[in-house]
This record gives structure tokens, sequence and C-alpha cells, in this order.
């Protein structure tokens, strides 16, 4: 086994998480109608990542990390404080996808989610150099901290009739 990869800190992100990371780490989520900002710092090996659900903040919502706005702005503030300068900064952006019935059938949440980091990333003045946006099935992204690099593998959605709901399942292994 490659000893590097014995190294890398692993760090799962769920809705409403934001991590940080100056050492060496795998930051990864699984998204569909969710957006991850993936910001990096080249000069000083810096990486964050955050999940978001919501464009907007809702009143039955238990945290405000959960919306786009309140998270993009915690992980820039988050990133620089560890010594990055905001000037240092690329972004990648994945999620915002449609993939549940409801979705397909008109409910733009996903555009939304991925609108309002554009916006907020271009206020920043973070330029944003990989995007992986608004697809129809579902997706996981690893971000890894001493590279910048990003990896996206498609995951597939299939119905499940005698539990009557959706099930995700990873084709293949990352």
């Amino acid at each position: 086994m490659d000893s590097m990869k014995l190294n890398i800190k692993k760090i799962p992100l769920n809705i409403g998480d934001i991590a940080v990371s100056d050492g060496s780490s795998m930051l990864e989520t699984i998204l569909g109608s969710c957006v991850a900002v993936c910001l990096w710092d080249k000069e000083l090996k810096i990486a964050g990542m955050n999940h978001y659900m919501m464009p907007y903040w809702l009143n039955t919502m238990r945290d405000p990390l959960m919306c786009g706005p309140d998270s993009i702005d915690a992980l820039i503030a988050m990133i620089i404080g560890k010594g990055s300068d905001i000037k240092n900064l690329t972004a990648k952006v994945f999620g915002g996808g449609a993939v549940l019935e409801a979705q397909l059938k008109g409910n733009e949440i996903g555009k939304e989610n991925v609108r309002v980091a554009r916006e907020a990333l271009e206020d920043y003045g973070i330029p944003i150099v990989k995007e992986c946006t608004g697809n129809d099935f579902g997706i996981k992204v690893v971000f890894y901290s001493d590279t910048g690099q990003a990896f996206v593998k498609k995951l597939d959605i299939k119905h499940c009739p005698a539990c009557k709901q959706n099930l995700l399942l990873i084709q293949g292994v990352l």
C-alpha cells in the first residue's frame, strides 16, 4: 500500500458542514441538489469545502450553514483564518443537480444553489476554475488539500419498490 495514502486524513462532510485543512487531507461529500464549494490556496496549500442545501434561509432550518450565503461566508472566513489571502484563492463548484422527481418537474433549488455560489464567489473576487453542476444524477466529490485536485464520481439513483424510495448506489470505487 502506498505510504502517502496512509498519511491523508479523510474528512467527510454532510449538509451544513464546513472543513478547512492546512494538512494532508481528503475532503469528501455526496451531492444532489446541494452544492459544495471547494476553495484552494495554491501558495499555502490550504483547502476548504462546504456543503449547503438551500440558496436562502428557511424558518424550519436548524443551522444557518445549511444556507448558501452563510455557508460560503463562513468557509471563506475559516480559510482566511488559517492564514490564506483571499487573492490567492481559487474555487471549484459542484452539485446543484436535479436528481429528484420534483426537481425534474421544475423545482429549481439546485440551479438556485449554483447561482448563489457563483454570485458570492464573484462578490469576493474568487475565480471559479472548475465546475460540475446541474446534473440529473448525484455525485461524490473528493477534494485533496495538498494538490487542490477534485475528483467526481457519478452516483446512480435506483428505485426500490420494496421500500418505496430511491436509493443511492455508488458505481465502482473511487
